[in-house]
């Protein structure tokens, strides 16, 4: 995850530089003094603000300061000397406090970098005639406390390249005017207090440079317009804790939504580029459609907690890049080994997880040794039969985490066996591993959960385990015929008195 994350912030990156170099340029002739119209509209601008920590204490007109140029957070074009960028972000000690004069910057046409981010204006609007700053490309008004609702006005900032209007108290419906932005690369309103609500307007579709959209953590609803589908640029698109009901063609992470709609047929025909699509915790219907196996780049796909239905597409196999495919807590069908199969066609060495647990899936495990590269696999709560032997498990040097409880399962390993792996987390509840106590489990020295509760065991518990039981936090073994559990429960209380453990022994009693 953290290459793609480092990814979104370059595009990020992409659309801010191009802003940036737009109103800088390259090239830094002679310094050219600032223009005598503007420096009285800025020293009004600082007159109608508190400034107790001095951000503008440069900001003054006399004999030695009288260049508005050189006046902090100034930047003025060298060869005009018009000030074409304001840059007065706040910091928790440094800040401006109360309400902005959008008139006395009138006189600053030129003007094309704002940014009043991180300071405090007391909940006073966005000015209205900000539109009047018509060569603006940047413009950051995040964390400064403003109210009431987004000017419509912004949408006739044709030039505008950069809006972050995030973390205020943002109220009202998202403009549909912001459409008319067509330069647009990145909008980001998420965060203001659940108080911007609404739908999402049709006409943001017509954002076709738009890399960087987020409206998370506010009170939108309704369907997401299929025009976003249009968005062809769009690599990050957040829509956190709203209250939508559709999916479009175009997106990244939209986890705990209400969407109850299938996933569209159309969505992988679509979205060839990305890398993570993440729909978990949705309320999503029908079957996954074959069309996902068209992302090529696709790196995760995580459909978890949904209400899908179906086999899974034999086209995933498709995705040589796909490291971790999530389909837990569906109703998903199928036989294990197709699903194997497919999943090893191209991308059994960078396959890092499979999470397929609490679904209907079927059918006898087939060996997994193909996937070198495993770390965590959870197959738990399906409908899995048959023996698992060592070869299922050969070359799983990297395995984590293993996961096969509640299935009809078998475990047949040799008495003298060593894995190759060492696991934190195993889950074999259910399984039958017994009736002697596996001495495999002797290897494994960093168990931090266990559970093989159920597991048909009629033996006593062996000496070494107790030793076992350093790193495990959460142990449950109920439900077996252990002997000697007295001396075991002992053991438990002197080694692990200062610790805060879980352990379950017989009948799901819980120890002390």
């Amino acid at each position: 995850m953290g290459d793609y994350f480092v990814k979104i912030l370059f595009a990020i990156l992409i659309c801010f530089l191009h802003t940036q170099q737009s109103i800088h340029g390259f090239n830094s002739p002679s310094h050219v003094k600032c223009n005598e119209k503007e420096r009285p509209a800025l020293l009004n601008f600082k007159h109608g603000l508190i400034d107790g920590s001095g951000m503008l204490s440069t900001w003054r007109e006399d004999d030695n300061n009288s260049d508005c140029c050189k006046w902090k957070g100034i930047e003025c074009n060298n060869e005009t000397g018009h000030v074409h960028v304001l840059h007065l972000p706040g910091s928790q000690t440094h800040y401006l406090r109360g309400a902005i004069n959008i008139i006395s910057l009138f006189d600053l046409q030129n003007i094309q970098h704002l940014d009043l981010s991180f300071n405090d204006f007391r909940g006073t609007q966005i000015p209205q005639h900000m539109d009047s700053l018509k060569n603006l490309r940047y413009l950051n008004l995040s964390w400064s406390d403003f109210a009431g609702r987004i000017p419509h006005e912004l949408g006739n900032l044709s030039k505008l390249e950069y809006l972050d209007l995030k973390e205020n108290s943002l109220y009202g419906t998202i403009p549909s005017q912001l459409g008319k932005l067509t330069r647009l690369c990145y909008l980001d309103l998420s965060y203001n207090s659940y108080n911007l609500g609404g739908k999402i307007p049709s006409q943001l579709g017509k954002l076709t440079r738009l890399r960087y959209l987020d409206l998370s953590y506010n009170e939108i609803h309704g369907e997401i317009p299929y025009q976003l589908g249009n968005l062809s640029q769009l690599r990050y698109l957040h829509l956190l804790e709203t209250s939508l009901s559709g999916i479009p063609f175009q997106s990244l992470w939209i986890r705990r939504n209400l969407i109850t709609s299938p996933i569209p047929d159309g969505f992988g025909r679509v979205m060839k580029s990305l890398e993570v699509l993440d729909l978990e915790s949705n309320n999503l219907q029908g079957e996954i459609p074959s069309s996902i196996g068209n992302i090529r780049t696709l790196q995760q796909l995580n459909l978890g907690r949904n209400n899908l239905q179906g086999e899974i597409p034999i086209s995933l196999g498709n995705i040589c890049t796909l490291q971790k495919l999530l389909l837990n807590e569906n109703n998903l069908s199928g036989e294990i080994s197709s699903i194997i199969q497919n999943s090893s066609r191209c991308n059994k060495h960078v396959f890092l997880t499979m999470d397929l647990s609490y679904n209907q899936i079927a059918g006898v495990l087939p060996s997994l040794s193909i996937f070198t590269s495993l770390k965590e696999l959870y197959l738990s709560n399906n409908q899995l039969t048959g023996d698992i032997t060592e070869q299922h498990l050969t070359n799983l040097s990297n395995l984590e985490s293993l996961d096969l409880t509640d299935n009809s399962l078998s475990l047949k390993f040799g008495s003298t066996w060593v894995p190759p792996f060492q696991l934190y987390i195993l889950g074999l509840a259910s399984c039958k591993l017994g009736p002697s106590f596996p001495r495999w489990l002797q290897t494994q020295t960093q168990l931090e959960f266990l559970d093989i509760s159920n597991a048909g065991i009629d033996d006593f518990v062996p000496d070494w385990f107790w030793n076992k039981l350093r790193s495990i936090s959460e142990m449950n073994m109920s439900y077996n015929s252990l002997k000697a559990l007295g001396s075991f429960k002992e053991s438990l209380v002197r080694r692990n008195s200062n610790m805060s453990q879980e352990f379950y022994y017989n009948d799901g009693q819980e120890s002390n």
